[in-house]
């Protein structure tokens, strides 16, 4: 299967301006979820939308690493690429975060909470020594469906990283410190992060308020 190429998500890494997604852009993209899994796929699309998580970390989740803890639920993310491994905190009181709660404790702990939306795929890449290698890749049935599920929501549809830069730039336009955002991305070092922080539609109107 070839890679699927996003233009929303090219532009916005060039540009560095991003149209922040609401949850009114998240419920329009869940009522596009249509098919036998669709209780499994609006728990995946809430959990990289409030997480902020890599897609590979999201599809790596168990059953087992969703718990509660009073009104919250934790989702431990495992950590990749050299990423750490860390909690996320989401409040119960979220009905697609209670749907997320809900799907791991119907399923074996050891079972992948997204298993139908894993699949692997052998990709013969370069690194950045120009050494040739393989690649195996779990997400790119994924990508495959985020395109249809979001297509009516940003023209084109787009890329599961998307909702990884979108978590932590809207964290950083509500105030959130480069040391929580680093925490929350799993960053050993504030390098890593500036790259995912881009200036949102609504944050560029702001600032020419503050410039009138």
């Amino acid at each position: 299967m070839a890679k699927i190429s996003n233009v929303n998500y090219e532009k916005f890494l060039k540009e560095g301006v991003i149209t922040t997604l609401s949850e009114l852009d998240i419920i329009k993209a869940m009522n596009n979820i249509k098919g036998r899994y669709d209780k499994e796929a609006r728990a995946l699309v809430a959990t990289l939308y409030y997480t902020g998580g890599r897609p590979v970390e999201v599809l790596d989740v168990k059953a087992k690493d969703v718990t509660r803890e009073s009104h919250y639920i934790i989702i431990r993310l495992r950590g990749a690429k050299g990423g750490l491994p860390r909690p996320i905190y989401l409040s119960i009181r979220n009905a697609y975060v209670k749907e997320i709660y809900d799907l791991a404790k119907s399923l074996f702990g050891e079972i992948y909470l997204f298993y139908h939306y894993r699949g692997k795929y052998s990709r013969h890449t370069v690194n950045k020594k120009g050494e040739p290698q393989n690649y195996i890749e779990i997400s790119y049935k994924l990508r495959y469906h985020f395109k249809r599920w979001f297509d009516n929501v940003i023209e084109g549809g787009i890329n599961p990283y998307y909702l990884r830069h979108n978590r932590f730039s809207k964290l950083a336009e509500k105030g959130a410190t480069m040391e929580q955002i680093r925490l929350i991305k799993g960053a050993k070092s504030f390098n890593s992060i500036t790259p995912y922080i881009h200036l949102s539609t609504r944050g560029a109107k702001q600032i020419s308020k503050i410039n009138d």
